[in-house]
């Protein structure tokens, strides 16, 4: 099973009795991957990133959004953006 790395959504105006659709807006998303194939991050239309973050073997710690100006440099930094979500597991490995 493959993972999905872009997806682009084409939208059109619709033509009226005056002529056909003039204007088409394209926008994609990019995804990226960590090595045991968990979705590490996803580039919006806007320059957003949202990043989701992993610890041990694919457990999902942390989901947060980054502006343009922080993205790419998250991990270099160990920065984070707007936290979105924030999990924990407790000693027996239960979320919390």
């Amino acid at each position: 099973m493959g993972q999905l790395l872009s997806e682009t959504q084409t939208l059109q105006t619709l033509g009226n009795a005056t002529g056909p659709a003039r204007h088409k807006l394209q926008r994609s998303l990019l995804h990226g991957y960590d090595e045991l194939g968990n979705r590490t991050h996803t580039r919006m239309p806007d320059g957003r990133t949202l990043h989701w973050l992993f610890y041990g073997s694919g457990h999902l710690h942390q989901i947060n959004i980054a502006h343009p100006q922080l993205s790419d440099k998250i991990n270099e930094l160990k920065v984070s953006g707007v936290k979105i979500s924030d999990a924990q597991a407790s000693e027996i490995r239960k979320s919390v």
